[in-house]
């Protein structure tokens, strides 16, 4: 079965490129633009994980991934933000652990590259190279 992915960020931009970037990979994309629609999409759809800007509006990213840690506690979760170190320990602070959740730490925009790497990693496909961005799981 086809993992599913679902990437939150308000930025169309950005969330264009990943499609345009991903077209080709071994896992379904799906984007949404604000909380609601991402919500709408884990109601209504089986997602394996879910990437998350941490400037969601009137929730953060990191709030978002400790709320869907509840409901979905299997679904994998990346953060994207542009506080690496700062952003993790404040995570680690409100109750995210590694065995829990997973956090890509890196600064925006992010290098789809390396995105992708770690993407294929998570879900077990072969990894073809790694990209230059230092990233960081939360421990």
């Amino acid at each position: 079965m086809q993992k599913t992915v679902l990437v939150i960020d308000p930025d169309q931009v950005r969330l264009s490129k990943v499609l345009s970037f991903w077209h080709d990979q071994p896992w379904r994309t799906i984007t949404a633009n604000t909380l609601e629609e991402a919500i709408d999409v884990l109601d209504d759809t089986t997602v394996d994980m879910v990437i998350a800007s941490d400037d969601l509006g009137w929730l953060s990213g990191t709030e978002f991934l400790r709320l869907t840690h509840h409901r979905y506690p299997r679904m994998i979760r990346i953060l994207i933000t542009n506080e690496s170190s700062t952003m993790l320990e404040k995570s680690s602070s409100h109750g995210f652990h590694a065995e829990d959740h997973f956090h890509l730490a890196t600064s925006q925009p992010c290098n789809s590259e390396y995105v992708t790497e770690i993407v294929r990693e998570m879900f077990g496909f072969e990894v073809m190279s790694r990209g230059t961005r230092s990233s960081r799981r939360a421990k």
